[in-house]
């Protein structure tokens, strides 16, 4: 039997594993923009989605690491495929902790009082840190599919305008996004370390 997937097989152990993990890292960049203060209905039903299959892709790819162990445990395996393994496996603390910041994150923005809250400078500035945070995002997704080189490092100027923007204003859900921001900047580039 092993002979047959070994022989017949389309796709190596690796790479299924490397294409669930671009997915997840994308869906996470979808869902790190997805809007919250317009239309409340669309803005919770699109993240609804979103974290259903981020929260299935995790799962999948937990139990094909599993099985990739196993199999690699038992059948020669290309050093190519092992390493790709244990990058995969290695980055996968760090996708949780994106995912749990970028709820986190969301809840924050979607409070009402947020809005009240948040001057429009604040605002302009955590929607551009947001922006160029899923750029990031995409980047390590297209480097980690090989479709393109590696990734510039998230640069200190969207985190600085957020760090300036939010400068004196003590309230403490603007405490928590700068907070929470700072924390996503330090899981991306320990994320852009381990891929």
């Amino acid at each position: 039997m092993g002979f047959v997937f070994d022989r017949l097989g389309t796709k190596s152990d690796a790479e299924q594993l490397q294409k669930l993990l671009v997915r997840n890292v994308r869906m996470l960049a979808q869902l790190g923009v997805c809007p919250v203060a317009r239309d409340k209905t669309l803005a919770v039903s699109q993240i609804g989605r979103l974290r259903s299959q981020i929260n299935d892709n995790f799962a999948n790819l937990a139990s094909q690491v599993d099985a990739a162990r196993f199999a690699f445990q038992f059948r020669h395996r290309r050093e190519e495929d092992v390493a790709e393994w244990e990058r995969i496996q290695r980055a996968q603390p760090e996708m949780r902790s994106i995912y749990l910041l970028e709820l986190s994150l969301l809840s924050h923005r979607g409070r009402r009082e947020a809005d009240s809250e948040l001057a429009e400078h604040q605002n302009q500035a955590l929607d551009h840190f947001i922006s160029k945070y899923s750029d990031e995002l995409m980047h390590i997704a297209a480097w980690i599919a090989h479709d393109e080189g590696a990734p510039m490092r998230i640069t200190d100027d969207s985190i600085r305008l957020l760090e300036q923007a939010f400068e004196g204003h003590n309230s403490p859900n603007s405490r928590a996004i700068a907070d929470i921001c700072q924390k996503m900047t330090s899981s991306l580039l320990i994320l852009q370390n381990k891929c």
